[in-house]
């Protein structure tokens, strides 16, 4: 067998560019002086990530915040985190003012049961209807007075000052470090990137020139938008782009941004991008290392990675997302900030840490007591006098004090691993890891984190605060009891025998890891999602904004001159049916297999009973009722059911406000099916299914997995209901039916070769197929989480390859592969389980059992079904 590629034949050359240049932006920080003349001097001096080069910049903020309506859930999940971890006290009004005036959180629409959005009132502005332009040419830029509070804005500053907002907000609760690790303030701080996107067919040269009226609360006018240039959906192919507009004069001193922001501390903004490397955008070639997902959402539903358009000599790169629009309707936009260096996942799995585990309890008692010299290897005396970690050329230690500060992860199941690689991405600043956590009480395998040794020059503000740990000392410098050389010898027999390290149980799969990192450039994750690093100490704490890109209009109405204008239901009938070969998982956004097309909920001819539910007491879950007559009524749903119920450890600790809930979660009268666009499915009534269990002689129909077999698992019930299978005892001419999910997650730590290795040798996960058996799985799922350091998007599309090549077909194990990656892009982050952008179920899932059903019996039933 030749070797495997782990990126599919469409993964790369679309979308991908050539790289020209890797230089980092970097981070500064700032002193801490006022010089207040009406408004706030901030006097930044800037530093590079990397280099450490100093360069001056000036900034000046001044007062005018967005006041949100509804903020309640906020001001809780701010107040509640800072109090509970330990935070300086502040009063609840501060909080409450702070998030009045800073937050900038948004309101989600409603969608109505004829699927027309109502706009919602917080930024970014929306319209109900669009209105024609205005017969004038008003595109000139107006002129302001510099002296007062600006009345319009460009698009580019607009979305600058969405940006400054939100770091406005950390910085006010005294997080920024929280602000630079994730989202729109990691592209900020880190990359010097702010993102716009523009509706489709709209003129990008209006970014930068023509203005924008505010209104209350610094927000726009849709129909203001409009003017300036007309966005329109036309029949056929549509594309939103997304542009970097970052411009360090657009919140520069006397800037009309800056005079919009108010910075509400005493003190002045603690990082801000280096903007001596980089001013501006105009001729950037990296975007190839931002992965964006991107919906429209309307009678037709397109989801899926935005595309990257190469940089040329003149014109800088950008991203699009192109879809092809048939139906007419309004349509609604999502962009969400995903991955950085997603495509270099491959490379992290395939690096390893130096690591070394500790089980001598004498011994772990100590070094819970500080007594790190115990450790042995990594501490040693260095040049002048000072202390070294390993073979880092820089002393991380002076004057026998080490920088160290623990944190609590979120499901943190292989804490070794994920702690090499969260230190990896903290370079150069982290040297060193352990974990558990010096000061984490009670650690154990499901609840645990790591602590991060740093260079003795760490500016404080890299320096990770945990919220969960608040017993740690301050600063966070611990002296090595034993010096470097002497180090006692420690009597084993001495060991506690109820306590471990830090007090983790004596039968705990956990014990002490410590390490150096790799150095392989990172992946990493930068959604607001779920993740094992961020989710209970670093929170986003606006899921809506804190990870969207700049969005100035979201909702568009296309009104179609087709006559054929039900859902092209006619044109599907006509297509051929759907073979195993029509399931290729597509990552190329120019080509996508197929999109979701919503249906009629309270249509009587396609479904004539009403719509219930059913609980489900194993999956704390309601489930849509199965009709056995009328299939289609299978794809109903309302959306405000889901997410409600978490499980898992640590759930009371996530911030309120840190997911995301899309309008999808107002819809109670969602239906809708996935089309492929060059063949059709097949879905079948009880009588018809029970036909093809009868005929092709199968004796039973399992899922094999984990938690996402157990969600399959609970809606094939639904649908074997009353079957009556094969009687595999009376002869040997039975069939029995496997659908797994090939435990797709749970593999995605593994390196490639190991994963192979394991597809070809596990024959329990990945028995052959035989005579007996028909083996089906489904494809990997489109992650809008970090499940852990090697479960994302990256690692998925980086594995699916190896997956395919070791499962699919006769060069592999037989099995059938199911395109589960493109129909989940649509809900990865509306139907999940807990909102944890891993476990999608709802209408991805029953489309999973839909095909399974059609590719079972379309072979004997042919077209008798309906098609879907």
């Amino acid at each position: 067998m030749g070797e495997a590629t782990t990126t599919p034949k469409n993964a790369a050359g679309a979308v991908s560019v050539t790289k020209n240049g890797d230089s980092e932006s970097g981070y500064v920080k700032v002193p801490k002086k006022w010089l207040v003349v009406g408004a706030v001097l901030l006097l930044a001096l800037s530093a590079d990530f990397r280099t450490g080069n100093m360069a001056k910049n000036l900034m000046v903020a001044s007062i005018a915040e967005t006041t949100k309506t509804t903020i309640t859930a906020e001001e809780d999940s701010v107040a509640q985190h800072t109090q509970h971890v330990g935070m300086p006290a502040v009063s609840d009004d501060f909080y409450k003012e702070t998030v009045r005036t800073a937050a900038a959180a948004g309101t989600q629409p409603t969608d109505s049961p004829t699927n027309k959005p109502t706009p919602p009132p917080s930024s970014p502005p929306t319209t109900n209807k669009p209105t024609p332009p205005p017969t004038e040419n008003t595109n000139k830029p107006q002129q302001q007075d510099e002296t007062t509070t600006p009345t319009s804005l460009t698009l580019a500053e607009l979305a600058t000052l969405h940006v400054l907002k939100r770091h406005a907000f950390y910085e006010n609760i005294d997080e920024p470090q929280t602000f630079w690790l994730r989202g729109i303030g990691h592209l900020f701080l880190q990359r010097s990137m702010i993102l716009l996107a523009l509706p489709p067919n709209m003129d990008p040269n209006v970014i930068h020139t023509a203005k924008i009226h505010l209104g209350t609360n610094d927000t726009i006018d849709a129909n203001d938008l409009r003017r300036i240039n007309q966005p329109k959906l036309q029949q056929g192919q549509n594309t939103i782009k997304i542009y970097n507009v970052f411009d360090s004069e657009l919140f520069q001193e006397g800037s009309n941004v800056h005079k919009l922001v108010h910075y509400n501390k005493t003190t002045t903004p603690t990082i801000m991008p280096d903007t001596t490397t980089t001013r501006n955008s105009r001729f950037r070639n990296d975007c190839h290392r931002l992965t964006l997902w991107v919906r429209v959402k309307g009678p037709e539903i397109f989801s899926g990675m935005a595309a990257v358009v190469n940089a040329t000599d003149t014109k800088t790169c950008y991203w699009e997302f192109p879809f092809h629009l048939d139906v007419g309707g309004t349509y609604e936009i999502d962009t969400k900030i995903l991955m950085w260096d997603m495509h270099n996942a491959r490379a992290v799995h395939e690096s390893s840490c130096e690591m070394t585990r500790i089980k001598d309890q004498a011994v772990l008692n100590h070094i819970a007591q500080g007594n790190l010299a115990l450790m042995g290897g990594p501490f040693g005396p260095g040049s002048d006098g000072r202390v070294m970690i390993g073979n880092e050329s820089v002393a991380v230690v002076e004057n026998n004090a080490v920088v160290h500060q623990g944190f609590k992860g979120f499901k943190m199941y292989s804490a070794d691993g994920s702690c090499c690689q969260i230190c990896n991405r903290m370079r150069p600043y982290c040297v060193y890891f352990t974990t558990p956590p010096f000061h984490l009480q009670g650690a154990a395998f499901a609840s645990n984190g790591c602590e991060l040794f740093y260079r003795h020059d760490t500016p404080d503000e890299f320096i990770l605060r945990s919220h969960q740990i608040p017993s740690q000392p301050s600063p966070r410098r611990t002296m090595l009891k034993n010096g470097h050389e002497d180090v006692p010898t420690v009597n084993p027999s001495n060991a506690t025998e109820t306590l471990v390290y830090g007090g983790i149980p004596k039968n705990d799969r956990t014990s002490f890891v410590h390490g150096t990192p790799f150095d392989t450039k990172p992946t990493l994750f930068l959604g607001c999602g779920w993740s094992n690093w961020h989710s209970l100490d670093f929170p986003c704490y606006s899921g809506d904004n804190d990870d969207q890109p700049y969005l100035p209009m979201k909702f568009i109405d296309f009104a179609t001159t087709n006559s054929n204008n039900n859902n092209n239901d006619d044109a599907q009938k006509q297509l051929p049916l759907c073979t195993i070969q029509d399931e290729a998982v597509s990552f190329d956004p120019y080509n996508p297999p197929g999109r979701w097309v919503r249906l009629g909920f309270n249509d009587s001819t396609i479904c004539p009973t009403p719509f219930t539910q059913i609980w489900n007491d194993k999956k704390k879950m309601k489930l849509t009722s199965v009709n056995p007559d009328y299939p289609h009524c299978w794809h109903r749903d309302d959306f405000r059911e889901f997410g409600k119920f978490c499980a898992e450890m640590n759930c009371r600790f996530i911030s309120k406000t840190s997911t995301w809930r899309s309008s999808f979660h107002d819809e109670s009268q969602f239906m809708g099916v996935w089309r492929n666009y060059n063949c059709k499915y097949m879905e079948y009534t009880l009588a018809e299914r029970q036909e093809c269990i009868t005929k092709r002689k199968i004796s039973s129909i399992e899922t094999k997995g984990r938690s996402m077999s157990e969600f399959l698992e609970v809606y094939l019930e639904q649908l074997t209901e009353g079957i009556e299978f094969y009687n595999e005892t009376s002869a040997m001419d039975f069939k029995r039916v496997i659908v797994s999910t090939a435990i797709f997650a749970h593999r995605l730590s593994q390196p490639p070769a190991k994963l192979r290795h394991e597809i070809l040798t596990n024959k329990r996960d990945f028995p052959k197929v035989d005579n007996r058996t028909e083996i089906y799985w489904t494809s990997g799922q489109f992650f809008s989480s970090e499940r852990d350091t090697n479960c994302h998007l990256g690692s998925g599309v980086a594995s699916q390859g190896v997956f395919e090549e070791g499962l699919n077909g006769d060069g592999g194990l037989g099995w059938k592969m199911m395109n589960f990656f493109d129909p989940t892009a649509a809900f990865t982050y509306d139907t999940t389980g807990q909102h944890d952008g891993l476990h999608i179920g709802g209408p991805p899932m029953r489309m999973m059992l839909t095909k399974l059903f059609h590719h079972m019996c379309s072979g004997v039933l042919g077209e008798r079904g309906t098609v879907v």
